[in-house]
């Protein structure tokens, strides 16, 4: 297997920058600390540009790249030109990865950081079994660090999805170390690069929220399952906002996944509550 040093496969971890000069300082001292033999990664920063503040240029050139390959795994930085939102600038680095020859991309969330051992368990389990198509961490809650943001995410039959067992205590919920979930939160997820090429990159209309839910659902129409890795931690300074924009293409993206996955009859079947719903949201 050309992708394995040891045992080792690599792994390319998108990191997508969107204003993530709050943000650095924690990632920087995440990959210091990372246990994953740093020769078997790359960090690749792709960067949106921040319509008020544009690009996080200055702060990466100052604070990560001085890094790259000494301190913390090499840095490959990607600015674009416009804000290709989460689904775009992710498949600029899926593709990154697939054209150097990389066997997983990690999805690394701009607000969060990673636990020095939570590379492996994810590796370890997508290399034992073919079977599952993606798998995610486990996602803390930061600084409240006893709490969980998510264990998976989790789909509504009226197309919303949720964040799985949000702001309980870790300790509170018994996790085995792999477990089957509806779909992965693209805060922090290991994905395969030859599933990538072969089953196509994220859906680029869906721009952000839901695109994960898409991927996920779409490998598990092709027979793959998606699982959360309990072991592998990461660490997320999550904040629930609410704007139009949010508002607007969560509610469209919602529709896309009904209209994509679910059957006619269904539909139907669910025309009732759907619109009842629809008025209440409205």
């Amino acid at each position: 297997h050309t992708n394995t040093m040891a045992g080792f496969p690599r792994v390319a971890i998108i990191y997508l920058s969107f204003r993530s000069e709050p943000y650095l300082a924690d990632v920087i001292q995440a990959l210091k600390k990372i246990t994953y033999p740093k020769e078997r990664l790359e960090f690749l920063i792709v960067d949106n540009p921040h319509p008020e503040f544009g690009l996080s240029q200055k702060a990466i050139e100052a604070e990560v790249l001085p890094l790259s390959g000494k301190e913390i795994p090499p840095v490959t930085y990607l600015p674009q030109e416009k804000n290709l939102g989460f689904s775009g600038g992710n498949n600029v680095g899926i593709q990154w990865a697939i054209e150097h020859g990389f066997a997983y991309v990690y999805f690394h969330n701009n607000d969060g950081f990673m636990a020095p051992h939570c590379l492996e368990p994810l590796v370890e389990t997508l290399e034992r079994d073919k079977s599952i198509g993606v798998a995610q961490s486990l996602i803390i809650l930061y600084p409240e660090i006893d709490r969980i943001n998510t264990t998976g995410n989790c789909f509504q039959y009226l197309g919303f999805g949720y964040c799985g067992n949000y702001y309980k205590r870790v300790e509170d919920v018994p996790l085995p170390k792999v477990k089957e979930i509806c779909y992965a939160s693209g805060a922090a997820l290991l994905m395969r690069t030859d599933l990538l090429k072969r089953c196509g990159l994220l859906d680029e209309d869906f721009f952000m929220y839901h695109e994960d839910c898409e991927y996920s659902m779409r490998l598990r129409a092709l027979g793959y399952k998606t699982v959360l890795v309990s072991d592998s931690i990461f660490y997320h300074k999550y904040q629930f906002s609410r704007s139009m924009d949010k508002f607007y293409f969560m509610e469209r993206n919602r529709w896309a996944i009904l209209l994509m996955f679910f059957k006619l009859p269904t539909l139907m079947l669910l025309a009732p509550m759907l619109l009842i719903l629809e008025i209440g949201l409205w």
